[in-house]
């Protein structure tokens, strides 16, 4: 699910019920309660779900780059295994050209072209459904639900606040600036906003309850792994941002993540911190197959004591973070600093950073090292600023 934060679902606290197909299918399986985007947009959050790899490995991190070509790929791995793979995306984002597409012997990227003001779910669950149906071997799909993302249209069967705001909704100018410079707008209408979001969500869990279905009813989803994640969440009125950007806070990297799997259908919650990349990892141990990228962490059997995740420029910096349990240290590259106490402080107003010294050092050695990260001194930055390399 394209822009779906963990908040935003009713099986993780959220008010209104959005999802009742995803949230059931977490009474058939494990629900991560901390899981982590690898980033907070789009492209290279899905290519760190596809390669198991950080997007610093991968490559794809920006709009004009693409993953490079010696990356691991879960669809040519399980291709070569003897598995139909196929993919139907609803994004421009998730375009051929960026790499996303070796491995997959189908990879449907028709919805594309109704452009981003279109409604997306039903055919991407009828074309799902309809490879099924000619699919006998083995598979793997991976279906991308475009829906929940701005901009936000009204379904029926949805609740309409204020219909005659529509226009203005859905050509919001400053959908995904940070921060927003019309943020007063933006909290003018929230309400509006929220209402056609979740409609939105409510409209993308439907058409995902018809893909479950059919695997229930053909006898097939008792030997697949389901997985429901999405690839970041959204911002409404929160952190002076509206929609998603360069920004590493929990309302966009904190994601849904629920797993089905074989042999491990028991309803659990597991509360540790974990990675949307370990999809990869996961995948190829419970089926077995062997690579030489099938090193990783199992989410239906291992921990980690802290998630990464990062993003390159697009409007600022770049960002890097570190999330354990309790603390997370965010580091933006122009050596600014930001940690919180998620315990004490879940919506991540203060900084307490320059309180716990020590500790900031801790995280930020693990966060550079984890991430391939050079911190430059400020001679270092001096000179280097001397000879025209930094501004």
């Amino acid at each position: 699910m394209d822009t779906v934060g963990a908040d935003r679902l009713e099986c993780y606290g959220y008010t209104q019920e959005t999802a009742p197909n995803v949230c059931g299918l977490a009474d058939e399986g494990a629900l991560f309660t901390r899981a982590f985007s690898q980033s907070s947009w789009t492209l290279p959050a899905h290519a760190s779900m596809l390669s198991g790899r950080y997007p610093n490995e991968h490559g794809a991190v920006t709009m004009r780059s693409r993953m490079s070509v010696e990356q691991p790929r879960l669809a040519r791995i399980l291709r070569r295994e003897g598995y139909a793979t196929g993919a139907i995306i609803s994004a421009r984002l998730l375009d051929p050209n960026f790499g996303l597409r070796q491995g997959f012997d189908k990879f449907d990227f028709s919805a594309v072209e109704r452009g981003i003001h279109s409604s997306f779910a039903a055919s991407v669950s009828d074309n799902a459904i309809s490879w099924l149906q000619e699919t006998t071997s083995p598979f793997f799909l991976w279906l991308h639900y475009y829906d929940p993302h701005h901009a936000f249209l009204v379904h029926d069967g949805t609740d309409d606040p204020q219909p005659e705001i529509a226009d203005d909704i859905l050509e919001y100018p400053y959908w995904n600036e940070h921060p927003s410079p019309d943020f007063d707008y933006y909290r003018a209408h929230e309400e509006v906003f929220a209402a056609r979001y979740d409609g939105e969500l409510r409209f993308t869990d439907t058409h995902i309850g018809r893909v479950l279905d059919h695997l229930r009813d053909t006898g097939r989803i008792d030997d697949t792994i389901v997985y429901v994640t999405a690839d970041h969440g959204e911002a409404f009125a929160t952190h002076e941002l509206s929609g998603h950007d360069n920004v590493l806070y929990d309302e966009l990297i904190h994601v849904p993540l629920i797993v089905r799997a074989p042999g491990d259908t028991a309803p659990r919650i597991v509360d540790t911190v974990q990675e949307t990349r370990d999809i990869f990892h996961t995948t190829l141990e419970v089926l077995g197959v062997e690579s030489q990228w099938a090193s990783g962490y199992n989410l239906l059997s291992d921990t980690r004591e802290y998630a990464f995740t990062e993003v390159e420029s697009r409007n600022e910096h770049k960002r890097a973070a570190i999330v354990g349990e309790r603390w997370k240290l965010v580091y933006t590259l122009d050596n600014t600093v930001e940690l919180y106490d998620r315990s004490a402080d879940p919506s991540e107003t203060e900084n307490v950073a320059t309180d716990n010294p020590d500790l900031v050092k801790e995280l930020l050695t693990r966060l550079t090292n984890e991430m391939n990260i050079v911190i430059l001194d400020e001679e270092a930055v001096d000179q280097l600023r001397a000879l025209g390399y930094v501004n």
